[in-house]
């Protein structure tokens, strides 16, 4: 499975990463800054980055004992939450020549991080201190767009090989390329800032197998980012798969690749909106991931720096809402769904198959109808490509008492291993007429995952049910990632998911799809 990571730039404790690493988290990025707390200030002529931004501050030029002890603090910390970190490394002082500071602050942090178990990769961002009309740069992904020659590319070529010099090895060492824009990528003067990254890597002679390509990416239609610019539009979906492809085919990383490695230290919704959110662009870049045999990628972010962004329409959702109540926003399903271990395949666990008319892999019981349902005849939907063009539709009988369901047979899994089987489930009605009830007794849909031992029934626990009633049902689909342990003696699994009336006045119709 690729890495989930989160962003993280608030401040955070053992009760957090304890929280993210149980969500299925195994990285996180970290990012280091210059600052000062007493001289100089975020604006001209001092540029330094602000407090407010949050991540950890380093005093500029000379960081202090405590400061530089915080930072190893959180590398402990994130080690002993089973929590690989991404250091990040913002420096706004690129252009400083002779590098006498930046050596000297750099130095520092990376003292603090040599040899920590904890540590995944170092990244060397960050930007000049002024643009060139004498306003502060922005310091965060470096500008490698301006082409190998530019002072950003040459920082990070000298930062790497800096580190390479203190005994890193180099495949710990990049720095973030933004990806997928429209101008960088294909107008000139630009350069690909992957093509300078790739560069970068020639330039230092560093072998294939021993880079690591880190990205910035946030998925986006193709014209999002033209700038008025002429430009024939793709959706985000497929300007996402156009965009993975092209990095693969400038790093040769991925399957049967040249052991390059490819990392989104950066995704998420770039393009927010009422139809297009957070938990859409992840599904769709975990997948993508899968596909073209990437490491994974960090979700931008754990949680916002502050409250009101989290009812604010033009921001993307967070993991968690900017409060102590561990409030989650549905993105937080899929990465749950990204970080938990699966089982090996799911027979057309996306219902694919329908494509030929009939139920291929699937046993209906029960009261009712199961069938292929051709979901791609509705407007909008797939809300997410990889979902396909079909899924199974349940509908219980005309009897009160109905119930419907379908079998998936046997899969072969592990015994006392925990799995997280995910689907894509579209269920709704009103009129429960025992809403506190025996929750087996209430109208619901269900999941059951039925273990066996050989070909019997397991001998000590034959099958868990999750199930689901009116208050957890939406007008379209939700991602549901479920989570069970097999028992010692198991040896496959059976998916059954289903639907029951339980004197409900009404038919119970139940859509599953994208089952992994």
């Amino acid at each position: 499975m690729p890495r989930t990571g989160l962003y993280v730039l608030t401040g955070v404790g053992p009760a957090n990463f304890a929280e993210m690493r149980s969500l299925g988290v195994n990285t996180i990025t970290l990012e280091v800054r210059p600052t000062s707390m007493f001289v100089g200030s975020p604006s001209p002529p001092d540029c330094l980055p602000s407090f407010n931004f949050g991540g950890i501050a380093e005093d500029w030029p000379q960081p202090s004992g405590s400061e530089l002890s915080t930072l190893g603090n959180d590398l402990d910390l994130a080690e002993a939450a089973g929590l690989q970190v991404v250091l990040q490394i913002v420096n706004n002082h690129m252009d400083e020549q002779p590098p006498v500071n930046v050596q000297n602050w750099l130095s520092q942090v990376l003292s603090v991080a040599r040899g920590h178990p904890a540590l995944y990769l170092i990244l060397f961002d960050g930007n000049v201190n002024k643009n060139p009309d004498g306003s502060c740069a922005i310091p965060a992904e470096p500008p490698l767009w301006l082409g190998i020659d530019a002072i950003p590319a040459q920082y990070v070529k000298w930062a790497i090989g800096f580190a390479m010099s203190l005994g890193f090895p180099s495949r710990m060492l990049s720095a973030e390329a933004i990806v997928g824009d429209y101008v960088t990528e294909t107008q000139p003067p630009f350069t690909d800032p992957i093509v300078t990254e790739q560069t970068i890597f020639d330039q230092l002679d560093i072998p294939a197998a021993e880079r690591t390509y880190v990205l910035s990416y946030y998925e986006h239609n193709k014209c999002a980012t033209a700038q008025g610019l002429t430009c024939a539009d793709e959706d985000q979906y497929q300007w996402s798969d156009d965009t993975f492809a092209h990095v693969a085919a400038i790093t040769g990383a991925g399957y049967g690749g040249n052991g390059a490695r490819v990392y989104l230290d950066e995704m998420g919704d770039g393009q927010v909106s009422t139809t297009f959110q957070s938990e859409r662009a992840v599904e769709s870049l975990n997948d993508l991931n899968e596909q073209y045999g990437f490491e994974g990628g960090s979700f931008w972010q754990w949680e916002n720096a502050a409250a009101s962004q989290d009812t604010d329409p033009a921001v993307a959702n967070p993991v968690i809402a900017y409060s102590s109540s561990y409030t989650f926003f549905p993105v937080v399903n899929e990465i749950i769904d990204a970080g938990g271990f699966h089982l090996t395949s799911i027979p057309d666990g996306s219902f694919e198959d329908c494509s030929s008319g009939s139920l291929a892999d699937w046993t209906v019981n029960g009261s009712g109808s199961g069938a292929c349902y051709f979901l791609a005849g509705e407007p909008n939907e797939p809300q997410v490509p990889n979902r396909g063009s079909y899924d199974l539709r349940l509908t219980t009988g005309s009897s009160s008492s109905a119930q419907i369901s379908a079998s998936s047979g046997t899969i072969e899994a592990l015994p006392e291993t925990s799995y997280t089987t995910t689907g894509n489930f579209r269920f709704t009605w009103t009129g429960d007429p025992n809403p506190s009830g025996d929750p087996a007794t209430r109208p619901q849909v269900f999941v059951a995952i039925h273990y066996f031992a050989g070909a019997s029934p397991s001998a000590i626990r034959a099958e868990d049910v999750f199930r689901y009633f009116q208050e957890n049902g939406a007008s379209d689909f939700q991602t549901i990632p479920i989570q069970y342990t097999t028992p010692s003696d198991a040896t496959a699994v059976e998916i059954e998911v289903g639907a029951a009336r339980n004197s409900l006045a009404s038919p119970i119709v139940f859509d599953v799809d994208n089952l992994r």
